[in-house]
Order: C-alpha cells, then sequence, then structure tokens
C-alpha cells in the first residue's frame, strides 16, 4: 500500500510541469553530499542536497522535496517557519555558493501526503530567507565560539525555570 502512495506521488510530481522540469528532466545530481569551510567561522560544514539542478553545467536550483498536510501557500509557509525549512534554505544556498560560487533559487517541491496527493513549487521571500540567514549565522557563531572555548552550555545552563501546569490539566 505504502509503495502504491509512492508511486501515485511520483506520478502526480512527473504532471507538475515545473516539478518534472526540475526533479526529473534537467540534468544535475540527486542526493549530492559536500563539505566546504565557513568562510565566517572556519567551521567545515557538509550538506546533502535532495538535487541540484543545472542548466549548461551551472546551477539552476537547489530542489527540495517535502511532504506536507496541504500544499496550500499559507499553509506550507507556515510549516517552513515551524520546521526551519527557512534555515534549511539558508544553509544549504550557503553551501552551494561556496561549491560553485553561484547562489541559485531554492525550491521546495511540496506533496500533500494523502489523495490527491497534490503538488505545488515554493520558493521562499528574500525576508524569509534573510530571517533564515540571520538564524544559521547566529548558531554558527554560537558553534564556532564553543569549539573555540571548549565551553558547551545550553543557554539555559544558568538559570531555574518555573512551569506552569499545561492549560489541558486544568479542571
Amino acid at each position: 500500500e505504502m509503495a502504491d502512495r509512492v508511486r501515485e506521488m511520483r506520478r502526480r510530481v512527473e504532471d507538475h510541469p515545473k516539478a518534472s522540469v526540475l526533479l526529473f528532466e534537467s540534468p544535475g545530481e540527486c542526493e549530492l553530499s559536500f563539505e566546504w569551510v565557513d568562510a565566517a567561522t572556519g567551521l567545515l560544514l557538509r550538506a546533502r542536497l535532495d538535487r541540484l539542478a543545472r542548466r549548461n553545467a551551472r546551477p539552476l536550483a537547489i530542489v527540495d522535496v517535502k511532504t506536507t498536510t496541504s500544499v496550500k501557500g499559507k499553509d506550507f509557509s507556515a510549516a517552513c517557519w515551524r520546521y526551519g525549512y527557512h534555515r534549511q534554505a539558508a544553509f544549504y544556498r550557503r553551501g552551494v555558493r561556496a561549491l560553485t560560487g553561484e547562489t541559485p533559487p531554492f525550491v521546495f517541491i511540496a506533496i500533500r501526503k494523502t489523495p490527491p496527493y497534490s503538488v505545488a513549487c515554493y520558493t521562499l521571500s528574500e525576508e524569509f530567507l534573510e530571517a533564515g540567514e540571520k538564524e544559521v549565522a547566529s548558531a554558527l557563531t554560537a558553534l564556532a565560539t564553543c569549539r573555540d572555548t571548549d565551553v558547551w552550555r545550553s543557554p539555559m545552563s544558568d538559570q531555574i525555570f518555573t512551569l506552569d501546569a499545561p492549560r489541558w490539566s486544568k479542571t
């Protein structure tokens, strides 16, 4: 049953004009793994892209496939924020820029998990990407500081917090 669902999802992606070109018709590499040294922190970083689509040997798009409960724009945007996909996009774009000297667009191919397995393609706005870039830069700086000082503490390690009972527990 699972194999049938996956085959139907693939068929729906093949029927989508943009998703099909990016995932199946354009030259490029799938499951592309690579490393680079972050210029700002000196950290050795790694990434594994779902796909780097190319045109004339140059990067056309970083493609990432996501299954989702809804491919509606507002719903997928909320999922991007909730799951940190904006950070993923910023991080992968950094890596591809270090690898190729170019920064291609990052395209999500969103596929609904349940019938009719709707498909939509999205990029993130500059504002959304900038938020991801700031969060990635902050995380890398914090990681480099931990590495350089050999102090590995949680930001919450020097405080005691008070918890309330969950709202649902109150009768």
